[in-house]
């Protein structure tokens, strides 16, 4: 027991200008960052909150938007008649020296009255800007999600092939370690040696691309939905199953048609 005292009293060392308080606040900053940093992996982010965040904050969407509600309330405030004018108009004004000359002041309200359905004619271009705007919205807004859709799958689809890589790349490497071992021995061929270890240098090879494409479609979902995300944060889609209806039900209701 004395021994063991005597260890540790010798590999003990204080650390200059360090007090309790201080590595009070330190413990509570590492475990602050590492209760961070552990939320932030368990958080998830599905497919459907991806397509709704791009819908959000996406600018061509807002734009669109923006230009449906300004023709919606363009076409609400189209008027049953044209817009009225008024006129003032003054005669004999600047008639010399002449003071017999009396001045005559005119004030003229016309109200254009529109025949042959003009008007109606006029609303209806007005309702067909707005359901225009309106069509354009929604393009605008499907591209959006599937752009976002795309991202995603790649994501997902990269990211579990990378897994499979790194599997794949662990298996080989012990198996390669194996067999250095036996060449070692003298049990197994050279030829052998050099045949896995170039099968392992081609699998960290296509390891490390998947890698890259991997990091490459979650940035570019994280522009798409307007925050960074991992890809262990996103979830596998669930495959929507077949319709059960008649296909000419399927393409009437498709939004490309409706």
């Amino acid at each position: 027991m004395g021994d063991t005292s005597a260890r540790m009293t010798r590999h003990t060392r204080r650390v200059p200008g360090l007090t309790p308080a201080h590595a009070g606040c330190l413990v509570a900053a590492v475990l602050a960052v590492a209760s961070v940093a552990a939320a932030q992996d368990a958080s998830t982010v599905s497919l459907d909150d991806a397509v709704a965040a791009a819908r959000r904050q996406a600018p061509a969407v807002a734009a669109a938007a923006l230009r449906a509600t300004a023709a919606r309330t363009s076409a609400e405030a189209v008027p049953y008649l044209g817009n009225p004018s008024l006129e003032a108009r003054i005669e004999n004004w600047g008639g010399g020296d002449r003071d017999d000359l009396t001045k005559d002041v005119f004030l003229v309200a016309t109200q254009p009255i529109e025949l042959a359905g003009r008007a109606g004619r006029r609303r209806a271009v007005a309702a067909a800007d707005a359901a225009a705007a309106e069509a354009h919205h929604r393009e605008v807004a499907r591209a959006a999600s599937l752009a976002v859709v795309r991202s995603y799958v790649d994501a997902v689809r990269v990211r579990d092939e990378v897994a499979l890589l790194e599997d794949q790349a662990a298996r080989l490497t012990r198996a390669v370690t194996t067999m250095r071992a036996r060449v070692a021995e003298g049990v197994s061929a050279e030829g052998d040696l050099r045949r896995l270890e170039s099968e392992s240098t081609r699998l960290a090879i296509a390891l490390q691309r998947r890698l890259a494409e991997r990091d490459l479609h979650t940035a570019t979902l994280g522009l798409l939905i307007g925050r960074p995300v991992q890809a262990s944060q996103l979830v596998t889609p669930v495959p929507t199953p077949p319709p059960t209806t008649a296909h000419d039900d399927v393409v009437e209701q498709h939004p490309a048609v409706a």
